[in-house]
């Protein structure tokens, strides 16, 4: 999601601290996907400029029944 001052940012859910800051919306995909698919399951949640979600990437076993 952008922050002020037009950089973009991936956080980890329950933080308030940035894991990764970027001047390109899609450098920071990037790099969340590389963090996340380091870990045994995990999701990155892309928004977009007003918040909304615009899409997900899951990684390992979902644990949910349904995929999302």
């Amino acid at each position: 999601e952008p922050r002020n001052g037009g950089d973009w940012a991936a956080q980890r859910r329950g933080t308030e601290r940035a894991a990764v800051v970027r001047k390109n919306k899609v450098e920071v995909i990037d790099e969340a996907r590389r963090l996340a698919q380091q870990h045994t399951w995990s999701q990155v949640v892309i928004k977009g400029e007003n918040g909304r979600i615009e899409r997900e990437f899951t990684y390992g076993n979902d644990p949910r029944r349904f995929r999302g």
